[in-house]
């Protein structure tokens, strides 16, 4: 498994920030619409002392910017998944944010119809359940100036790049196809995953509501958290929520319960501590 994970760090698909022990947990990172990889590199560095992450690069962005771009789920994910399957089969971690939630979960859902691979647990953030996903934006038919602005309103770009024509210029075309992917995703119900799903969501995200983001349960038989942090839609990037932390940690919690299904906030603790019962229990901060 170690030479499989070796080859598969060189390939175009993924990134590694750094070096990372093959002995640990992978983690698989999934950017949101329009992101290369280095949006996801500092998040990905904090994770490397507990996990072996790597960040997926999907084409039309850095290093893969002449590539043909992907504009539906279908063929984004049956791409992926042979691309991915050396770490696939590791059993990783596969965290997503927004778009990235979504193709994280096809993958998972592809890989195990196909292939018989579930992840050991699914993170997603910033992203309606895909089963009850209320009609969207068709953003990907907006004109330049209106799909950039809309991005810049979810403070999603940095301003000296938001104001940068050049820059703009360079992602515009990635942001439409991957904003398609997500307008035209047409969930098919299937049958649930059995692994853990831990759903984050920001208590300030205009795009996402913390209530949008408990459908998730519905989508794995296993155990499900559901997790408010404080912040808007790009929460989980900002390192003053203290989201990077809670990957790893609400992780084990989900796994450490019996049913280990419920709701968790910014103010609870991690992992839950164990009645008498040997049920687990989540104990509120005094």
């Amino acid at each position: 498994m170690i030479s499989k994970l070796a080859e598969a760090s060189r390939s175009p698909w993924t990134v590694e920030p750094r070096p990372g022990s093959a002995t640990l947990i992978p983690l698989m990172i999934f950017p949101h619409a329009g992101a290369g990889a280095a949006a996801y590199r500092g998040l990905a560095q904090e994770q490397a002392e507990v996990f072996h992450p790597a960040i997926v690069r999907l084409p039309g962005r850095e290093q893969r910017l002449h590539e043909p771009l992907f504009r539906s789920m279908g063929a984004l994910v049956r791409a992926l998944v042979p691309a991915l399957w050396p770490r696939l089969v590791a059993r990783p971690v596969l965290y997503g944010h927004s778009m990235g939630a979504l193709v994280a979960f096809e993958v998972a859902r592809y890989a195990r119809d196909v292939c018989g691979a579930e992840p050991a647990c699914i993170v997603v953030s910033g992203c309606a359940a895909p089963g009850t996903r209320a009609p969207r934006l068709l953003r990907y038919q907006f004109s330049d100036d209106d799909l950039w602005q809309s991005v810049c309103d979810l403070n999603g770009m940095p301003d000296e790049i938001a104001r940068d024509q050049a820059m703009r210029d360079m992602l515009l075309p990635a942001l439409r196809a991957d904003f398609e992917v997500c307008d035209t995703y047409a969930y098919s119900p299937g049958v649930p995953l059995t692994c853990p799903v831990v759903a984050f969501a920001g208590h300030a995200d205009p795009e996402v509501a913390p209530a949008e983001m408990a459908g998730w349960a519905e989508e794995t038989t296993g155990p499900f958290r559901h997790c408010t942090m404080p912040g808007h839609h790009f929460f989980n990037l900002d390192p003053d929520t203290g989201f990077a932390a809670r990957i790893f940690t609400v992780h084990k919690a989900c796994k450490a319960g019996d049913s280990g299904r419920g709701v968790l906030n910014e103010s609870e603790t991690f992992p839950p501590q164990r009645g008498a019962s040997g049920r687990s229990m989540i104990t509120l901060e005094s």
